[in-house]
């Protein structure tokens, strides 16, 4: 009887489970239609870059970087901090704004120069592809699964990322690629650590791994990428681009998150964005925020320290829920590596039947909580990335030694 009765329970769950993936699709698959439809027929090839509003470009948010790259070759590019500036250089080019900011630290001027020399349309086409190149070479050797690279190349979080033209396809594959050489190739590793410097958000904890784990020669290369970095924006671009950064363009930053604003707030997808859709004030959300940030980094020192021989790809998916959680600002393409983790981990078999639902719900996050929040007006769902944090660290708990390496590098610690 009771054998019947679990199966029975086991039958209602599964079906439940599968009907949620039908309505997540169906929702996912509107949400394309609808953004499709703004997006699709926006752009004017032959003089702006739109003749619309900033909202329907396509590539709206790598117009922000590529405008990094075009002010490379201005004199004093550090102005563009101020918002007012950088605003009306929108509606010279665009003849409109979406709000933009620069947001990013002024090394992103290195990175961006090359594209700076080209047309609009034709930096976002090399963008794009270079970046969509290079997430589908990396993931498809690090997930050796055809049906886990589909997934997340289908992706909600990929879609946005493909659709604005964000960075997320790129810092994803430097995550990844920096688990994989933490041991093999220490440089690299390193040189990786600073280059994500530009997005200092996605890696927040990485310090903490690092000193955890004791590799103090990735450390090391890693200091040193970041001091090579800032010497040369500084000798490039003068010193007083980093104090226009500082002194502008993070406070201007700081005013953006710190206004509740439910559009910005529903792609945020961390503790202090949930709080601050319950109405919590700006000082109570940021504790919030920063007491789940010092959580996140116990548990990835913990993770380094004492579960630093755990299967790797675990290990992997653990620190990047740790990071996600950690970061006050982190949108909903940032979510791509805890995303790819996630789903190798359940294509693989490795999770449990309430480590599956809350992958499914990490996955289709970047379109529920716009639906959810904007339309229905209900709380956050941001909070199932703490859980999976929770649920991964359980599995860390119980975890034997791994014995199989990420293409043979295990991120636990080093020799060095």
């Amino acid at each position: 009887m009771f054998n019947t009765q679990e199966t029975q329970y086991k039958y209602i769950f599964n079906s439940f489970f599968y009907f949620l993936v039908l309505l997540f699709i169906f929702i996912y698959l509107y949400f394309i239609i609808e953004i499709l439809n703004n997006f699709a027929f926006s752009i004017d090839f032959h003089t702006k870059v739109s003749t619309e509003d900033n909202r329907k470009i396509i590539g709206s948010d790598f117009l922000n970087l590529w405008l990094y790259g075009k002010a490379a070759y201005t004199p004093d590019p550090g102005r563009f901090y101020n918002q007012d500036l950088y605003h009306q250089k929108l509606i010279e080019i665009n003849g409109a704004f979406f709000g933009n900011n620069w947001s990013y630290p002024p090394s992103l001027l290195l990175f961006m120069a090359p594209f700076g020399l080209m047309s609009f349309k034709l930096a976002l086409l090399l963008w794009e592809s270079l970046s969509v190149s290079l997430f589908v070479i990396r993931l498809r050797r690090f997930m050796l699964n055809p049906t886990a690279l589909m997934l997340t190349c289908l992706s909600p979080a990929s879609f946005i990322t493909l659709l604005c033209g964000q960075t997320a396809f790129l810092t994803t594959v430097m995550l990844i690629s920096l688990f994989i050489t933490l041991d093999s190739v220490p440089v690299l590793a390193g040189l990786l650590i600073g280059c994500l410097t530009i997005k200092p958000q996605v890696g927040i904890l990485i310090p903490v791994m690092l000193v955890a784990s004791g590799r103090w020669r990735v450390t090391a290369i890693a200091c040193l990428t970041c001091v090579l970095i800032i010497g040369l924006t500084t000798t490039i671009f003068g010193p007083e681009v980093w104090s226009q950064y500082y002194e502008i363009g993070l406070p201007t930053q700081t005013k953006i998150i710190a206004q509740n604003n439910p559009i910005l707030l529903s792609q945020m997808q961390t503790p202090y964005s949930f709080f601050r859709l319950l109405n919590f004030d700006l000082q109570k959300s940021l504790v919030a925020q920063g007491l789940f940030t010092l959580g996140a980094a116990l548990l990835t020192f913990w993770a380094f320290v004492y579960r630093r021989k755990a299967e790797p790809h675990l290990l992997m998916a653990h620190f990047f829920a740790c990071s996600a959680v950690a970061s006050p600002y982190l949108l909903s393409h940032d979510l791509m590596p805890l995303t790819a983790a996630l789903l190798f981990l359940m294509v693989q078999n490795r999770l449990n039947r309430f480590e599956n639902w809350a992958t499914l719900l990490v996955y289709f996050l970047p379109v529920l909580n716009i639906y959810n929040i904007n339309i229905l007006e209900l709380p956050s769902l941001s909070p199932i990335v703490p859980v999976i944090m929770v649920l991964l660290t359980f599995k860390l708990y119980h975890a034997q030694a791994g014995g199989v390496s990420v293409e043979k590098t295990a991120p636990g610690r080093g020799a060095q």
